[in-house]
């Protein structure tokens, strides 16, 4: 069995789990998370702006911030599966699928994103489930 080397946060050195996009002490993007280009400093500090917003549920500014990562690297997986988290936390189950199986679609062996995307997809179906159920009892 191979052993997982341990990974820390550069920005504030808290203990990170494997495969995690942001570090939960402070937002910032985790080491090798997005591809290795040249802006990958400026798309990292977008990220953990977004991310750091999205901890303060400021909605506008998480989006734009992760929009303008993704403008910039259109597939970073950590930009797209932030999206996605923005999107759940928001209420738009449907989007957060789409953002979510994007990100799956860069890196298919993440297990975090891949949950994620099974709990966006079930919220999809409760709902659809919960609005027929609603105008189904209506209409009798």
């Amino acid at each position: 069995m191979a052993e997982t080397a341990d990974i820390v946060c550069a920005s504030c050195g808290a203990q990170l789990q494997d495969r995690t996009a942001f570090c939960p002490a402070c937002g910032a993007a985790a080491p090798g998370m997005g591809s290795t280009g040249a802006g990958d400093g400026e798309i990292a500090a977008l990220l953990a702006a977004a991310s750091r917003a999205l901890k303060r549920r400021d909605w506008a500014t998480a989006r734009e911030k992760c929009t303008e990562a993704i403008a910039r690297e259109h597939d970073n997986r950590s930009a797209l599966a932030l999206m996605g988290d923005i999107c759940m936390e928001q209420h738009r189950y449907e989007d957060a699928a789409s953002w979510y199986q994007l990100a799956l679609d860069q890196d298919s062996e993440n297990v975090s994103v891949e949950h994620k995307l099974t709990r966006a997809r079930a919220r999809v179906s409760l709902c659809s489930t919960l609005t027929f159920s609603l105008s189904w009892s209506r209409a009798s």
